[in-house]
C-alpha cells in the first residue's frame, strides 16, 4: 500500500521492542505472476509484565493464514500499516502466510522483478513488503531462508549466509535453504533468484579461512566482473591490515541488478549492486567508473562489521553506519588512489552535494531529530559530513588513539544494535580523550562558517590571525553553539618554504599545525618572523565548514606553486577561480580578470604530469560557484560563470594546445592513475579550447572520437562539443548512440552529457530525449541519468525565465511518483532553492512546488520535501 501518511517521528520517542524474534524461518514459494511467503517467527517477551500485543509491519500483503504455536489464532487485527495480534505468551512461535506479487512492484522496494530476475531491497523499510514483522533495526534475530522455484526460469537461488541443502521438487521445481549464523536485522536480508553469468574466486583471510567469492551479472556482462572481484579481494586484505577485520562466513556474494534506487546494499553475505557500481570494462566505465566500482565495492565490504556485525539501535542513527563506513571507505581510497585526487574528490562533493543541503528547507543534523520518510534521510549529511565528522574525530585523539577506540567498538558491540553515543563513547575509551564537547557535531544542522582576519606588523616582526565562528540558524534550531572545529595551519615565506615558528594561542594544538576552535574567537599570533608570512589554512579541509578569508591573489598563486598538501594546492586556485566569479558577478571585471591571469600563471608555471593540472583545469561547475550566494540572480551568474571559463581559456590556450598535442596516447586502455591522469588532463584541455577555438575542437573531438579504444576519452570527445551549436555536434551524438544503443550503462552517460547540455538541455531538448523509446521510467539510472542530470546540473535550461524547465521537472516528479516515490524524492530536490532563486523565477518555481503538494495521493516522501520548501 502506498505510503501517503506526513506522521512525524521523533527520536525521542524511541521505545524498546516488546518481543524479541529469536528465530525467522521465511519460506518463499516463487510462482507465476504471485510469491507465497511463509514465516514462522520464534518470539520472546522482552520483559515481563509488558503488553501481550504484538505490532507487527506490513505493507500491501495479502494475509493468507496465522497461526501461534502450531494452532490457528483468530485474535489479530489488519490495518493498513500492518498486523496486530493480541494476548500472545511469553514466548510462542507465530506463523504468517501472505501473498505478494513481485512483477507489479514498482518501487523497487521488498521483493521485486528486476528482468529477467528477482531481486530485494530492505533497507529502511521495505522488509514489511515481504512478510509481517517488526521492521526496525534494533530486532536482531537468525534467519534460515527456504526458497522454492521453477528451475529453468530461477536455475539460480540466492541468500544471506551459507547454503546448507538444495534438492530437485516435483514439476520441473527446486529448493534452495540457506542458513546465517549470525543474528541481524530484516533490513539486511536479501533474496535473488534467476539466471546469471557468475566470476568465481577465492581469499584466505589472515586466520586461514578460505572464502569462496561469487559474483553474478545478467547474460552478457559476466565480462565485466573481473575488476569488481579485484577490487573485493584488495578491500578485504586492506580491512584485515588497518582495522583488524576478517570474514566470517564461507561465501561472500554480489549480484548486480539494473533496476535499484540505491548504489548498493550490504545485506549480510549477499550484496546487491546497482549495475553502474559493479560492472566496468573500457565500453562501459569511465576512469572515474572505475574508481566507483573499486570505492563501492569497499564501502559495501567494509560494512560487515560497521553496519552489520554491529548496526543502529533506530534510524536516527544511520550514520552510526554509514558515515563511518564512508570514513573507512575513503581511507581506502586514499591508499589505492592518488591519496590527493582522492581527497579533492571527496570535497568536491561534500560541497556540490551536502553544502547545498545544509543551506536548504531539509537541512538536518548527522543524526536527525525527526522525520516522515526515512528514505528521505539517505542524504549527504548523514553520509559524507559524518564521515567528515569522524575524520574530525580521529584528527582529535590521534590515529593510534582512534584505532584503540575502533578496537573498543568492535569488542564491546559486536552483535548488538547500538547509538552514536555508545560509539563515542568506545572512541573516548580506546584513546583516553575527552569527546564531550565534539557531540555537538552530531546534533547542529548546518555548515558553520569561519571567518579569518590576519595582520602584520613589520616593526615587531609579528603576525596576528583573528579566527571566528558563526552558524546561521536552520528549520528548528535558531540557536547554535560553537562547535569544536580542527583548522589546520602552515605559514610559508614569500619564496615559497614553510616556516616552523609555532603561534602563540589559548587553542588546543591536537597535532603539529592543528588548532581547535572551539569558541566564538580566539587569536593566534607568530613572533619573530623576518617578513610577511603567507597563510595556508583549512590544509587537508580539516573541517567541513565554510572559509571567508581575504588574501592577496599573489599568496594564493604562491600557494598553488608550493604548497605540499595537495589539497591546499588545488583549494588556492577554487578561492581564486570563485573569487573571480563574484568580481565579475558584481561588474567589477578589471578584477575578475587579474585574478583570472594570477589563476592561469599560476598554472602554467606547473608542469602539466603533475595530477593537480587536471583537477585546476575541471572548474567548478556554474552551481558551485552559485553555492554560497545566499541569493542568486540567474542571469547575472551565467554571465559571470562565461567570463570565469572563457578567461581561463584564453588565458591558458598555448599550454592547453600544447598539452592536448604533447599527450602521449597508450594503447590498449589500462585503469591506472597515471593514465587516468593523463586521459582527465586532455579531456579538460578539450573542452576549454572549445571555448576558444570551436572548429579546432571540434576537428580534435571528431578524430578522438574515431580513435579511441576506451569511455573516458569517447565521453572527453563529445563532452568537448557538448555546449557547441555546430552541425558535427549532432553527427558525433548519433554515431555514439548508434554503436552502444545495446549497452545500457554507457547509454545512461549519453543522456548525462545530453541532459547538461546548452544546445539539447533545454526543456524541448529534454522532453525530446524523455520520448526516445530507450527512456524507462523503470530503470531509476537512466531517470536519473536525464532528469536528475537535468535539474542539478543543467543551470541554464532548468532555470529558463519562462519557468519551463521547473513545469517538465515536476511533470516527471509526479509521473515518478505514481510508481517510485523514492526516485521522486530526489528528482524534486532542485526545486526546493526556491528561496535562493531571485526575481519572478522564484514565484514560477515556487508555482510548480505548489501544483506537486495539490495532488492526491502524492507519496509521503515527496510531500515531505515539498511541504518543507514551501
Amino acid at each position: 500500500m502506498r505510503n501517503t501518511t506526513t506522521q512525524v517521528k521523533y527520536l525521542r520517542d524511541y521505545e524498546s521492542p516488546t518481543f524479541h524474534v529469536d528465530r525467522t524461518e521465511l519460506h518463499f514459494d516463487i510462482g507465476d505472476g504471485a510469491t507465497v511467503v511463509t514465516a514462522e517467527l520464534t518470539l520472546s517477551r522482552s520483559q515481563p509484565g509488558q503488553p501481550t500485543t504484538l505490532t507487527l509491519d506490513g505493507d500491501d500483503l495479502t494475509l493468507l493464514d496465522l497461526a501461534v504455536d502450531g494452532a490457528s489464532w483468530a485474535d489479530y487485527d489488519v490495518g493498513e500499516s500492518g498486523l496486530v495480534v493480541h494476548k500472545l505468551p511469553d514466548r510462542c512461535v507465530l506463523r504468517t502466510r501472505v501473498r505478494i506479487h513481485p512483477e507489479q512492484n514498482t518501487a523497487l522496494e521488498g521483493l521485486y522483478r528486476c528482468e529477467p530476475y528477482l531481486v530485494t531491497q530492505c533497507e529502511a523499510t521495505g522488509f514489511r513488503r515481504i512478510t509481517y514483522y517488526p521492521d526496525r533495526p534494533d530486532v536482531l534475530s537468525r534467519f534460515r531462508v527456504t526458497i522454492d522455484a521453477d528451475r529453468a526460469r530461477y536455475p539460480t537461488l540466492l541468500s544471506n549466509g551459507n547454503c546448507v541443502a538444495s534438492e530437485e521438487l516435483d514439476d520441473g521445481r527446486h529448493r534452495a535453504v540457506w542458513d546465517d549464523p549470525y543474528p541481524k536485522p530484516c533490513y539486511l536480508f536479501a533474496l535473488v533468484a534467476g539466471e546469471f553469468e557468475e566470476l568465481h574466486g577465492d581469499y584466505t583471510t589472515q586466520s586461514g579461512r578460505r572464502v569462496s567469492l561469487e559474483l553474478y551479472a545478467d547474460k552478457g556482462q559476466g565480462k565485466r566482473l573481473g575488476f569488481a572481484l579485484e577490487s573485493l579481494i584488495e578491500s578485504m586484505r586492506w580491512d584485515e591490515i588497518h582495522y583488524g577485520r576478517e570474514y566470517d562466513l564461507d561465501r561472500y556474494l554480489i549480484v548486480a541488478a539494473g533496476a535499484f534506487n540505491m548504489g548498493a546494499m550490504e545485506n549480510k553475505g549477499l550484496n546487491i549492486f546497482n549495475t553502474s557500481c559493479l560492472l566496468a570494462d573500457p565500453d562501459t566505465a569511465t576512469d572515474t567508473g572505475y574508481r566507483v566500482v573499486r570505492d563501492v565495492i569497499a564501502h559495501e565490504y567494509f560494512h560487515n562489521w560497521t553496519g552489520n556485525r554491529i548496526t543502529c539501535r533506530d534510524w536516527f542513527q544511520l550514520s552510526l553506519k554509514e558515515g563511518l563506513t564512508v570514513f573507512r571507505e575513503q581511507q581506502f581510497s586514499e591508499t589505492v588512489n592518488d591519496p590527493a585526487v582522492a581527497r579533492v574528490d571527496q570535497v568536491r562533493g561534500l560541497r556540490a552535494y551536502q553544502f547545498p543541503e545544509d543551506a536548504g528547507p531539509m537541512a538536518h543534523p548527522v543524526r536527525p531529530e525527526s522525520y516522515v520518510e526515512m528514505n528521505n534521510f539517505y542524504t549527504a549529511t548523514v553520509y559524507e559530513k559524518g564521515s567528515e565528522v569522524i575524520r574530525m574525530m580521529r584528527t582529535l585523539v590521534g590515529e593510534d588513539g582512534f584505532r584503540k577506540g575502533m578496537d573498543v567498538y568492535f569488542e564491546r558491540h559486536d552483535g548488538q544494535a547500538v547509538t552514536i553515543e555508545d560509539f563515542v563513547a568506545a572512541i573516548e575509551a580506546g584513546s583516553g580523550a575527552d569527546l564531550s564537547a565534539f557531540r555537538i557535531w552530531y546534533s547542529q544542522a548546518g555548515t558553520p562558517s569561519v571567518q579569518m582576519r590576519d595582520q602584520w606588523d613589520a616593526a615587531s616582526g609579528s603576525y596576528r590571525l583573528t579566527v571566528s565562528q558563526t552558524l546561521d540558524p536552520t528549520r528548528g534550531q535558531a540557536d547554535k553553539q560553537p562547535a569544536p572545529i580542527p583548522l589546520s595551519l602552515c605559514l610559508f615565506d614569500q619564496s615559497g618554504s614553510r616556516l616552523t615558528a609555532s603561534p602563540g594561542t589559548e587553542l588546543l594544538q591536537s597535532a603539529e599545525g592543528v588548532f581547535v576552535l572551539d569558541r566564538p574567537q580566539a587569536d593566534l599570533i607568530w613572533t619573530g618572523l623576518s617578513e610577511r608570512p603567507v597563510l595556508s589554512a583549512l590544509r587537508g579541509f580539516s573541517a567541513p565548514v565554510r572559509l571567508y578569508f581575504e588574501q592577496p591573489d599573489l599568496d594564493l598563486a604562491l600557494l598553488m606553486r608550493s604548497e605540499d598538501d595537495a589539497f591546499a594546492r588545488w583549494e588556492a586556485g577554487q578561492r581564486l577561480l570563485h573569487a573571480a566569479f563574484n568580481d565579475f558577478l558584481q561588474g567589477d571585471d578589471n578584477r575578475g580578470r587579474a585574478r583570472i591571469t594570477a589563476f592561469c600563471e599560476a598554472v602554467a608555471a606547473t608542469d602539466p604530469a603533475e595530477p593537480i593540472v587536471g583537477e585546476w583545469l575541471d572548474l567548478p561547475a556554474t552551481v558551485e560557484f552559485t553555492d554560497a550566494l545566499g541569493a542568486v540572480d540567474v542571469d547575472a551568474a551565467l554571465v559571470a560563470d562565461r567570463c570565469v571559463r572563457t578567461g581561463v581559456a584564453d588565458g591558458l590556450v598555448t599550454q592547453l594546445l600544447n598539452w592536448y598535442d604533447a599527450i602521449e596516447t597508450v594503447r590498449p586502455y589500462r585503469f591506472d592513475a597515471e593514465q587516468a591522469h593523463r586521459r582527465r588532463r586532455a579531456g579538460a584541455c578539450l573542452k576549454l579550447l572549445s571555448l576558444v577555438d570551436a572548429t579546432g575542437a571540434v576537428s580534435r573531438a571528431t578524430e578522438l572520437l574515431a580513435s579511441a579504444d576506451n569511455l573516458t576519452d569517447r565521453l572527453a570527445a563529445l563532452a568537448a562539443i557538448n555546449d557547441l551549436d555546430h552541425p558535427q555536434r549532432a553527427v558525433l551524438f548519433q554515431q555514439f548512440a548508434d554503436a552502444w544503443s545495446q549497452e545500457p550503462l554507457t547509454m545512461d552517460k549519453w543522456f548525462q552529457l545530453q541532459a547538461v547540455s546548452a544546445v539539447q538541455g533545454q526543456p524541448a531538448g529534454i522532453l525530446e530525449l524523455a520520448g526516445r523509446a530507450d527512456y524507462d521510467r523503470g530503470v531509476p539510472n537512466r531517470v536519473r541519468a536525464l532528469f536528475g542530470s537535468f535539474g542539478q546540473r543543467q543551470f541554464a535550461g532548468f532555470h529558463r525565465l519562462d519557468g519551463e524547465g521547473y513545469r517538465v521537472l515536476a511533470d516527471e516528479v509526479l509521473a515518478m511518483d505514481a510508481r517510485n516515490p523514492q526516485v521522486a524524492a530526489r528528482l524534486v530536490r532542485p526545486l526546493t532553492q526556491v528561496a535562493r532563486i531571485l526575481g519572478e523565477r522564484s514565484e514560477r518555481m515556487r508555482g510548480e512546488l505548489t501544483r506537486i503538494a495539490q495532488q492526491d495521493n502524492l507519496s509521503a516522501d515527496v510531500r515531505e520535501i515539498v511541504s518543507a520548501a514551501l
